[in-house]
C-alpha cells in the first residue's frame, strides 16, 4: 500500500530500491510487488484497445496469468463513463483494483500493524524542482542532519545551504515521540509553510521567491524586502492588506514575482492589535522563518532554495 501510494503520488521508486529499503520483510514484498505488476498489466491490456472498442467489451474482469505464490490472479477492471459537454461525446476514468486485496479490506477493520516497543521512524521528501515529484529519505535515528557539507542529507549544489543547516529530532514525551525540525544557526534560515500565523516584529517570511520581514515602527507595521540588497519597505495603511502580483502592489518585487498569485496571502490586524497572514490557497504558499518547531504529519519545509516534505504515522 505504502509503495503503491508513493509512486501514485509521482515519486520514482523501482521495485529494487523498495526490497533494498525493506530487507526485513522482503520475502512479504517481493509478493505485493509482484501484484502491483499484475495490476499495471491488466491497466496496459486495457488502453492498448483500439478506439472505438464498445464500453461493454472493456467494462470486465481479465484474468492475468500468475507470477507467484500466496495472492489471487484475477485483477477486476472496471470503466466509468460520464457524459462531457464538450468537445468530446464522452469521458472515461479507468479503474485498477485487485479483486482479492479488495476483498481482505473490506471484511477486515484490523488496523495494518505497527511497533509498539522501538521508536518510531520518519521520511524526509526531498522535492525535484518545479516538480510535485520527490526522492524519500527514512528517518531511523534520533537525530537527521540536513546540509550542503554535513549532514544526512547533503544537497550540495544549494549555495543559500549552510554547511550544516538544519536537522530534525525526535523526542519521547511520555508514552509518545514527537518530531521537531531545529535551525542550526544557518546563514538564510529556516522556514516552514503555514496556512496562517500570527506575526511578531522581526518575523521573516518567504513569499513567492523573495524573503520578506514584518517590522513594527512606532505604532505603524509593514514589510521590508529583506533578500539580499534590496532593502524596500512597505507600510501598510489599513488593518487589512492583500499580498500578491495583482496590481496595486505593496512592493515593487510583487507585481514582478511570477511564484506568486494575483492575490497570494492577506494580512490582518486583530482588535487586540496583533497582525496574522493567512494563505489564501496559494500555489506556493506561505513561510515563516524558525528557530524550532514541532512537525506535525505532512509539514513542508525549506532550506535555502530546497523544498521538503516530511511524512511520519501519528500515534493511535
Amino acid at each position: 500500500m505504502e509503495v503503491g501510494a508513493r509512486r501514485k503520488a509521482g515519486e520514482v521508486l523501482t521495485d529494487e530500491q523498495v526490497l533494498r529499503d525493506y530487507p526485513e520483510i522482503r520475502a512479504a514484498l517481493q509478493i505485493q510487488l509482484q501484484r502491483l505488476g499484475l495490476v499495471e498489466a491488466a491497466r496496459h491490456h486495457i488502453e492498448s484497445e483500439p478506439p472505438g472498442t464498445p464500453l461493454g467489451d472493456l467494462a470486465q474482469t481479465y484474468e492475468l496469468p500468475p507470477e507467484g505464490e500466496g495472492f489471487g490472479s484475477a485483477v477486476e477492471m472496471r470503466l466509468t463513463v460520464e457524459e462531457q459537454k464538450l468537445d468530446t461525446d464522452f469521458r472515461g476514468t479507468l479503474i485498477v483494483g485487485d479483486s482479492v486485496s479488495a476483498q481482505k479490506s473490506e471484511a477486515s477493520q484490523t488496523p495494518l500493524y505497527r511497533p509498539s516497543v522501538r521508536p518510531p521512524m520518519a521520511v524526509v521528501k526531498l522535492f525535484h524542482d518545479g516538480s510535485t515529484n520527490f526522492t524519500s529519505y527514512p528517518v531511523f535515528a534520533d537525530r537527521f542532519r540536513i546540509g550542503r557539507i554535513d549532514g544526512d542529507l547533503i544537497v550540495l549544489h544549494d549555495s543559500w545551504m549552510s554547511g550544516r543547516h538544519a536537522e530534525i529530532q525526535r523526542r519521547r514525551v511520555g508514552d509518545h515521540f514527537q518530531w521537531y525540525l531545529v535551525d542550526q544557526k544557518s546563514t538564510n534560515g529556516s522556514f516552514v509553510r503555514s496556512d496562517s500565523t500570527l506575526l511578531k516584529n522581526n518575523d521573516e517570511l518567504f513569499l513567492g521567491q523573495e524573503r520578506y520581514r514584518f517590522s513594527t515602527q512606532n505604532g505603524r507595521a509593514g514589510l521590508i524586502h529583506a533578500t539580499k540588497g534590496v532593502g524596500q519597505q512597505w507600510w501598510f495603511r489599513g488593518r487589512k492588506e492583500i499580498i500578491g502580483s495583482k496590481p496595486p502592489c505593496g512592493l515593487p518585487s510583487f507585481a514582478t514575482d511570477s511564484y506568486l498569485d494575483p492575490e497570494h496571502a492577506v494580512l490582518t490586524q486583530r482588535p487586540d492589535g496583533a497582525w496574522a497572514i493567512e494563505d489564501k490557497n496559494s500555489q506556493n504558499g506561505v513561510w515563516y522563518r524558525i528557530m524550532e518547531i514541532q512537525l506535525t504529519a505532512n509539514s513542508a519545509f525549506q532550506l535555502g532554495e530546497q523544498r521538503f516534505g516530511f511524512w511520519f504515522m501519528d500515534a493511535p
